[in-house]
């Protein structure tokens, strides 16, 4: 456990402060302090289930957390213009939060899965059949996605299957109603 001998040693840091002297000499002082650990989104710890998860429990609000989601978002096609980072901001955490790796994989391929929506609204906005037909591709996958298939409990699948058919029957009224307006909305950034 690399993470926990770290944290130990991270714990004992002994500062030394030199000062000068009248007579020109120097005279140290140390004295130890205890140092912050570094919080890191790594954790090595494996969830097993239940609320809590299945895999590796990941710290979201650790520094290296977007560099860590952006490795788990990796393979995922994104809408023209849209970056990484800003798809899974919303995920970053301010204080302390824990979520299995397969929680955070669901929750970035839903959020990926909201961006095409919004890309194939605003391509069905802006009459541009080729972009709605590169959304249309992607739409008709997200349900299959690995960590979105794993963590369904009926109804995210069922939702993302219902947004493609929508799509593909050219009707925005229903792909807003089928949950796009209450899931989405909120987390696609500068929309």
């Amino acid at each position: 456990m690399p993470g926990r001998v770290w944290t130990a040693i991270a714990a004992s840091v002994t500062f030394l402060t030199v000062s000068a002297c009248r007579d020109g000499g120097l005279t140290a002082d140390s004295t130890a302090k205890a140092a912050e650990p570094e919080v890191l989104a790594h954790t090595g710890t494996l969830a097993t289930g239940g609320e809590a998860g299945i895999g590796e429990v990941i710290r979201l609000d650790a520094p290296d957390f977007p560099a860590v989601a952006a490795q788990l978002a990796a393979g995922f096609p994104l809408p023209p213009g849209i970056r990484i980072e800003d798809v899974i901001a919303p995920l970053k955490a301010d204080e302390p939060t824990d979520q299995a790796v397969l929680g955070v994989r669901a929750s970035i391929e839903f959020l990926i899965g909201c961006e095409w929506a919004t890309y194939w609204l605003e391509s069905h906005l802006a009459a541009d059949p080729d972009a709605m037909a590169d959304a249309q591709a992607v739409l008709d996958l997200v349900p299959s996605w690995p960590a979105t298939v794993a963590t369904d409990g009926g109804g995210v699948v069922k939702m993302w299957t219902e947004v493609g058919d929508a799509a593909r029957a050219m009707d925005p009224v229903a792909l807003n109603d089928v949950g796009y307006l209450v899931n989405c909305t909120d987390v696609v950034p500068g929309r």
